[in-house]
């Protein structure tokens, strides 16, 4: 399990995936704190609905995608390097072995914030799209 996640922190400690992460945990807490504040009245003009529903999401899903191009960014320096003929410790890639039971208990997290994500969204989105169609949008915006 150590060499999993040894793995991943390696090729993930580019600044563009870090960036990533911290946008993403960022929009994420914001939609969840508006979201709450705006279900229990506290908010009630209709520019926070628009910044809740229709901008926070996008930043959220471009946070999730730096990461990915910040691991893609890691390994095309390491072939770069490779090919210039710079000695590199080797990256192996992990073996996943879900006799292990940490393996499945990462495995699960995983799943589970995969889960957590696509209803962040797909909330954002339902809500975002009723925002628009509301009176209150279209008189006032």
């Amino acid at each position: 399990m150590r060499n999993q996640i040894k793995y991943l922190v390696n090729l993930s400690k580019t600044t563009v995936s870090l960036l990533g992460v911290g946008i993403t945990t960022i929009s994420a807490i914001l939609m969840m704190v508006l979201f709450t504040m705006e279900f229990l009245d506290y908010l009630s003009n209709p520019y926070v609905g628009i910044l809740t529903y229709l901008i926070l999401p996008v930043i959220f899903i471009t946070g999730l995608l730096f990461i990915p191009f910040g691991i893609w960014l890691t390994q095309r320096r390491r072939q770069r390097l490779e090919a210039a003929g710079k000695e590199l410790p080797p990256l192996a890639y992990p073996a996943w072995d879900f006799n292990d039971v940490r393996v499945r208990k990462t495995a699960l997290i995983v799943v589970l914030a995969t889960v957590a994500n696509v209803v962040v969204l797909s909330t954002a989105t339902y809500k975002g799209i009723h925002h628009m169609e509301s009176v209150e949008f279209c008189g006032t915006v």
